[in-house]
């Protein structure tokens, strides 16, 4: 084997070849190494040596596609014949601050032979609608290769430049084209039902719309709803462009209208709410299933699952199982096997639904639970060779793996990040309790590599979600295995849902007004703190935990709970590192803009004006930056720059320990590799000083820590421990 991996490394140097084993080819390899970014996608020989998680472990893990949304994500296509997976390979590369993103396939024989068909440049940032808006969040689109029919060939994505073009790759030959027509910005591509053309979606109206505002912007801008003025100082464009389809010719180029049928058989993408409640749909040889409201007059009317067989006569599912609640109990995807017999669908379920369970549902049938797990299976589908997932679990990034669904079992497809089982991930505990008000909450308790029962340890907060590999946290910005190789354990929390979605027999005719029953007396923020607080006191109870020295952290409603604790508890946690951070009254009634601000007054929220101000007591921290004693960290996109400022300039006006950078060109999330390798290192070193006591300059400059020493309440410099000097510039 060893030889075998040799041999490839000489293969990449020389013909750029991108595969494991040279068996895996049938066709002209790929020139990765003409992208610097790509030019050691594969990992390199050498013994396997148990060691501790390191941060380049985390920001070189190879993904397939990207992991934010989680049991929500569409990644991968099956081929028609059940023989291979087609996916978007990546990887971030901090050196060059880019990804490495390549198309592949992979045999689902479980041989290992895989092929790379193309690289297809860096990840295009999906727009998300908020308020009526378009506004990209930093999370990157999913970018799903498409089979044709026949399974000749791949329809993909391919970034170049500042667009994604469609091309089309011959998956024998390796022949690759561009079907869509120069300069159009692709969004979506379908084959049509023949699988003689391809309908690509691109928004026709965005030029048009872009030259709108700018001719608008010489007589002024007219400050209405459109402005969100932490992210900028133009109006965003109206979320209501329409995308435009064309049907067209793959060999010849040809492109025309769709008709109504073409229009109606690529279907839409899966509908959600802004309680995140999908209605699915799906259809397979001539039959149906979908999921429909039980009340459409009731926002908090569960759905539940239908089937339609060929004879047209519909068919309601009885069982519990086939029922998901709004933001509980939640079904994250449904299918049809080929033949359309069998209806499929995950569910999240168990306590605090911290599993997922697989059902399948023969009309006329009794429903039967393949499998329950509190690991993550995401896209899952069937085939006429078994149900293939994308798995993760805690210690396990993603791999794909095969589902026999008469006994649940599943095996190991293809693994692409085999070097991560020479890490010591230490140990993984699921834990289960409740918080005041007696919800279902859970989190994972991860300690050090060779822990002993009954030591103490410093303990790390890591919010918000807690599923599938525990990487980050929400947003990836808290590296969970490198903390706790620097001996911290680490309570990866996960957040109960919205207040009211636990109200017996609750009923609201609109989300706002349902949002609005858990923002009264900022139910849901004593909700979660009281949750975060039952967890952190169950840690120390077992003897893990030691009260004494204790760090938060927390991106986005996890620096709002972070935020919380600070003002609840001031003496609680000796630092804090927030970000996308913070809730405050300017940030949400006047930096936001107007859509912003209406609607988190339509939630009850209280305004920013001295007669309202006192509401935002037990949480802001810019109206007592005084109470605050813990020493804060903060990072925000420069698209959020202002979100950051209220809390920032309190904290240092009142001479309190506080730090904020801001990373250029990102928005909520932060994608760009750069950025992610900075912020692991920054928040490693920032906890390690103010926790520890120590300085570890291979993750910090000495102008940092130099600036952190003379913060108030810094230890002594003759009592850090100085390590790592050798890593100083």
């Amino acid at each position: 084997m060893v030889r075998l991996i040799k041999a490839l490394i000489l293969m990449a140097a020389l013909a750029c070849a991108a595969a494991y084993a040279p068996t895996a080819w049938s066709l002209p390899p790929v020139a990765l190494a003409g992208d610097s970014a790509c030019a050691d996608l594969l990992p390199g020989p050498g013994a396997a040596v148990r060691r501790a998680s390191m941060i380049d472990d985390l920001l070189g893990l190879r993904d397939m596609g990207f992991s934010h949304l989680a049991d929500l994500d569409r990644v991968m296509s099956i081929s028609p014949d059940g023989r291979e997976a087609a996916f978007v390979l990546s990887r971030a590369d901090p050196k060059t601050n880019a990804y490495c993103q390549v198309v592949m396939v992979v045999s689902t024989d479980g041989s290992g032979r895989r092929r790379v068909l193309d690289i297809v440049g860096q990840p295009d940032l999906s727009r998300t609608t908020i308020r009526g808006l378009s506004n990209p969040s930093g999370l990157p689109a999913q970018n799903v290769p498409r089979w044709s029919a026949d399974g000749s060939s791949l329809a993909y994505l391919k970034r170049v430049g500042a667009i994604s073009e469609a091309w089309r790759v011959n998956v024998q030959s390796g022949k690759r084209d561009r079907i869509s027509a120069p300069g159009v910005d692709v969004e979506r591509l379908a084959w049509l039902a023949k699988g003689k053309a391809l309908a690509v979606g691109y928004r026709d109206g965005r030029a048009a719309a872009s030259s709108e505002l700018e001719r608008e912007g010489r007589s002024g801008y007219l400050f209405d709803e459109r402005f969100a003025t932490y992210t900028g100082n133009k109006p965003l464009q109206r979320a209501n462009l329409p995308l435009a389809f064309q049907a067209v010719d793959p060999d010849t180029g040809r492109a025309q209208a769709l008709t109504e049928d073409e229009r109606a058989s690529i279907g839409g993408p899966r509908i959600l709410d802004s309680a995140a409640r999908a209605l699915l749909a799906a259809e397979a040889a001539g039959r149906k299933a979908w999921t429909a409201q039980e009340d459409g007059n009731d926002f908090m009317s569960p759905v539940r699952i239908w089937s339609q067989g060929k004879d047209g006569k519909s068919v309601r599912c009885e069982d519990d199982a086939c029922i998901g609640m709004t933001l509980r109990h939640f079904i994250t995807a449904l299918w049809l096997s080929p033949d359309g017999g069998a209806v499929y669908w995950m569910r999240r379920t168990g306590w605090a639904d911290g599993d997922i369970a697989l059902y399948r549902w023969r009309p006329g049938e009794k429903i039967r639970k393949i499998l329950q797990t509190s690991d993550l299976l995401i896209d899952c589908q069937p085939a006429a060779t078994g149900i293939y997932c994308l798995h993760e679990a805690s210690q396990r990034p993603r791999t794909l793996v095969r589902i026999d669904e008469q006994t649940g079992r599943w095996r190991t497809v293809w693994d692409p990040n085999p070097q991560w089982q020479d890490l010591d991930l230490g140990s993984v505990q699921r834990l289960h309790w409740r918080n005041d008000l007696g919800f279902e909450i859970y989190g994972d308790l991860v300690l050090p590599p060779g822990y002993r029962t009954g030591t103490k340890l410093p303990l790390i907060i890591v919010q918000y979600t807690s599923r599938g590999l525990l990487r980050g946290g929400t947003g990836d910005e808290y590296p969970i295995f490198s903390f706790a190789a620097r001996g911290y354990a680490v309570l990866s929390f996960n957040m109960p849902q919205l207040y009211y979605s636990y109200i017996p027999g609750g009923h609201w005719s609109t989300p706002a007004a349902a949002e609005r029953e858990s923002t009264k007396g900022w139910r849901q923020r004593w909700s979660v703190l009281s949750a975060l607080e039952n967890g952190i006191q169950l840690v120390i109870d077992r003897g893990v935990g030691d009260p004494n020295a204790l760090g938060i952290s927390g991106l986005s409603d996890g620096s709002t709970t972070a935020q919380m604790a600070l003002v609840q508890k001031p003496d609680q946690f000796k630092a804090a590192s927030l970000s996308a951070c913070c809730l405050e009254p300017e940030v949400m009634m006047i930096f936001g803009g107007t859509a912003l601000s209406d609607e988190r007054r339509a939630w009850d929220f209280p305004l920013a004006n001295d007669a309202e101000r006192a509401r935002w007591a037990p949480l802001s921290i810019s109206l007592h930056p005084e109470a605050v004693k813990t020493p804060v960290l903060l990072s925000n996109g420069d698209n959020e720059i202002l979100v950051g400022v209220e809390t920032y300039m309190a904290l240092r006006q009142a001479g309190k320990p506080v730090e904020m950078y801001i990373y250029p060109d990102e928005y909520h999330l932060k994608t760009q590799p750069a950025h992610r390798q900075a912020i692991y290192r920054r928040n490693l070193a920032w906890f390690d000083f103010w926790i520890r006591r120590r300085e570890d300059h291979c993750l910090a400059s000495d102008a940092e820590f130099g600036r952190w020493r003379k913060m108030p309440g810094a230890p002594p410099a003759d009592r850090l421990e100085q390590v790592g000097v050798s890593c100083a510039p």
